[in-house]
C-alpha cells in the first residue's frame, strides 16, 4: 500500500494530497481537485454516512459461502456496488491521465468485477468526449449505464 500511495503522490502533485481518508476535507472546493462541488458538503455527508455502516459479522445463520449477487434495474450484479460517477479526471489529475483512459479503465474495472460502471460529466467538451470512445470500448458496462442514466432521467423509458 505504501508503494501505491507514493506511486499516487508523484502523480497526483498538485491536484491531490492522497489523504490518508480521502474525505474531502483538505480539497474542499478546490478546482482542480477530487474534494467534490463547492463547499464539498454533499462529499463529506456521504464519507460520513459510509463510515457509520457496520457489518455484523458474527451472527448465527447456516451460511458459509454468502452469495452477494442481486438484480438493479433488471441488470444482474455480481454485488450491489456501483462505481461513483466522477468526471473532469484530466484536469483534477493534473492531465496524468486522459478521461478516455481513466474512463475505459474504470468500466473495464467494473465489467471484470460484475458491477456498474458510471461516469461523471464536467464543464468542458472533453469529459464528454472521452466517455464515448471509451464507453464503446466497454460496451456491457456502458449499456448498464445508459439503461441507469436514461432511467433515471426519463421514468417512462424501456431498454
Amino acid at each position: 500500500m505504501k508503494e501505491i500511495r507514493n506511486q499516487a503522490r508523484k502523480m497526483m502533485e498538485g491536484f491531490c494530497r492522497v489523504c490518508p481518508v480521502c474525505d474531502g476535507r483538505v480539497c474542499a472546493g478546490e478546482v482542480p481537485g477530487m474534494g467534490g462541488i463547492g463547499t464539498g458538503a454533499a462529499f463529506r455527508d456521504n464519507i460520513q454516512a459510509l463510515s457509520e455502516c457496520r457489518f455484523q459479522m458474527r451472527v448465527i445463520h447456516d451460511v458459509v459461502e454468502p452469495d452477494t449477487r442481486t438484480e438493479i434495474l433488471g441488470i444482474p450484479l455480481d454485488m450491489p456496488v456501483l462505481a461513483a460517477p466522477i468526471g473532469g479526471v484530466s484536469f483534477n489529475m493534473g492531465g496524468k491521465v486522459s478521461e478516455e483512459a481513466y474512463i475505459a479503465a474504470k468500466l473495464e474495472g467494473c465489467r471484470q468485477k460484475g458491477i456498474i460502471g458510471c461516469t461523471g460529466d464536467g464543464a468542458l467538451t472533453s469529459c464528454h468526449n472521452g466517455k464515448f470512445p471509451a464507453a464503446g470500448k466497454k460496451a456491457s458496462s456502458a449499456v448498464r449505464e445508459m439503461v441507469l442514466r436514461l432511467s433515471s432521467m426519463k421514468p417512462d423509458f424501456r431498454p
